[in-house]
């Protein structure tokens, strides 16, 4: 069978009285990558509604019949619910796939039981109903996006192994303090793991006898010496004597007050599991679609763009794009968003990132550091910065064609979602930019957007914002491509490195997936970002 060149669509059946967590239930399906069908989202005014959830159903891959007390109290006597299953026992029976998937505690219909469900409620039951999509998928020849989520479990030996090497190093510098810490976020991580604690003892009791030797060197250093002068005859052994005592008191008081910054530090659950993420309840504006799940930045969500040949450049706009060009690439993982504030403010109380280079954004004075813009992308970041943070996750920064691919496709699409350009896809500077063609539309942002903004802007893959909100480092030097023109650009070969995306204050055109910037690596923006990638294992 020939690939179908279109994404996995799902008739979302329900009652009435469970809108609300259906709703919601769609919404993540949408930014999972699926063609969900849902009457509250798809029926316009004056539609045949009857004639619509027919089509609906007929069209559908998967039919989910979303079940509760209340769907089985009443739901069934729904007209349209019996229409939707009816319309769905009509199709042959090769391709009949139906999934009933219970909301709570509940029982499965009689008509129904010859096929199994799924309890979303449970907390692997989101991850199991994405099994048997792909599954569905894959059998029909349907396009469905590999989400990938890293477990707690991996997410933190991986941390774990990458800290240790860390504090390996700054041991064999004889940094004791800042190993120290590496080990403190080691035991904030996991405070089972095998000999922590005796290190802990060992760098502090390392830690405070260094700081008593500088102290003892700097006194002794400074102008009018009061030991000299006052005690000349004082044998070296006795000062000796006289700072191990001082040690040994400094290190009980400093043990005792660190022991109760342990326990304080410990007190704050760890999240066990990544995939009981809670389904968002709200109804939300139809062009600006953010999540409040992402909050957390413990997710670490990635998308598997496949191996194969894509068209990257273009000879539309400028010289520095083309020539259109064939690539080969390997399969690669992808970040669906934006790195966030919150995730990048993981690396820089672990130690290993820099903090931006302001906490304001253009027109938030507080941004970095205020919760309330925890799931927007972090902005005033270098190149080195981007580059760190990726490494310190396992990851690393996009090749620059990675990255277009990822906006493009196979097809070489000049935006995410087509060739035609939709202002309601993206965020963009609309209403002062000159060169966009319909000054009166606003998107409702003069700034920067939460990553998981815009799910009908996402490109073939299902990946978020690669068009719009903020630039994004790319890990590649800025030059030529091969067959292009050396002297499209002045500073090609100079060292800068390549910024791809468009953002929140530059135009439609600046949008384009094949449309290059070229920063200096210790350049900074209120529109610059970045997300990562990595090699498939």
């Amino acid at each position: 069978m020939s690939e179908i060149k279109r994404p996995l669509k799902v008739f979302l059946c329900h009652a009435h009285a469970d809108r609300d967590p259906v709703h919601a239930f769609f919404i993540r399906l949408v930014k999972d990558g699926v063609d969900a069908w849902l009457d509250k989202e798809k029926l316009l005014p004056g539609q045949e509604w009857e004639l619509e959830i027919r089509k609906a159903v007929r069209e559908a891959d998967v039919v989910v019949v979303c079940l509760s007390k209340q769907f089985n109290e009443a739901g069934f006597r729904q007209k349209e619910v019996r229409l939707a299953l009816d319309t769905a026992m009509e199709k042959p029976e090769g391709e009949i796939f139906i999934i009933p998937a219970r909301l709570e505690e509940c029982d499965n219909l009689e008509s129904l039981k010859k096929w199994h469900w799924v309890d979303l409620f449970e907390e692997d039951g989101y991850a199991k109903f994405l099994r048997a999509l792909r599954i569905r998928g894959d059998r029909i020849g349907a396009i469905t996006y590999s989400l990938i989520r890293f477990d707690a479990k991996a997410e933190k030996e991986r941390k774990i192994k990458f800290l240790l090497e860390q504090a390996g190093k700054l041991e064999e510098d004889a940094k004791w303090a800042d190993a120290l810490e590496i080990q403190r976020q080691i035991k904030k991580i996991n405070s089972s793991t095998p000999g922590v604690d005796g290190k802990i003892s060992e760098l502090q009791r390392k830690t405070q006898a260094n700081e008593l030797t500088v102290n003892i060197q700097r006194t002794a250093g400074k102008k009018g010496n009061s030991t000299k002068k006052s005690f000349p005859w004082l044998p070296v052994a006795a000062v000796g004597t006289f700072a191990f005592c001082c040690l040994m008191s400094v290190i009980g008081a400093g043990w005792y007050s660190q022991s109760i910054g342990f326990t304080d530090a410990l007190s704050t659950p760890i999240n066990e599991s990544i995939d009981n993420l809670p389904i968002e309840t709200t109804a939300l504006p139809p062009a600006v679609q953010p999540s409040a799940s992402l909050d957390t930045a413990t997710i670490d969500e990635m998308i598997l763009v496949p191996a194969g040949e894509f068209t990257m450049g273009s000879d539309l706009k400028s010289p520095v794009e083309a020539p259109p060009h064939t690539v080969p690439l390997d399969a690669f993982y992808m970040d669906i968003y934006e790195t966030t504030t919150s995730q990048y403010q993981e690396c820089v109380t672990a130690g290993f990132c820099a903090r931006p280079w302001t906490d304001a954004s253009a027109t938030r004075s507080s941004y970095f550091s205020n919760s309330e813009f925890a799931a927007y992308p972090v902005i005033h970041v270098d190149w080195n910065m981007a580059n760190t943070y990726c490494e310190w996750r396992g990851k690393r920064l996009p090749t620059e064609a990675e990255w277009e691919k990822a906006a493009r496709g196979q097809e070489g699409l000049i935006y995410p979602w087509g060739n035609e350009f939709d202002g309601s896809r993206l965020n963009f500077c609309d209403v002062n930019c000159l060169n966009f063609p319909n000054t009166d539309y606003d998107d409702g942002y003069n700034d920067t957007a939460p990553v998981d903004a815009y799910p009908q802007g996402v490109s073939v893959y299902g990946i978020y914002n690669l068009a719009g909100n903020v630039r994004e480092w790319v890990a590649d030097e800025y030059n030529v491509y091969p067959g292009g023109n050396p002297a499209a650009a002045s500073d090609f070969g100079l060292g800068l490195r390549v910024v791809r995306g468009g953002s929140w204050n530059e135009n439609y055109i600046d949008a384009q997936s094949f449309h290059r910037f070229a920063y200096a690596p210790d350049a900074v923006g209120d529109n610059t970002g970045f997300r990562c990638a990595m090699n498939v294992p």
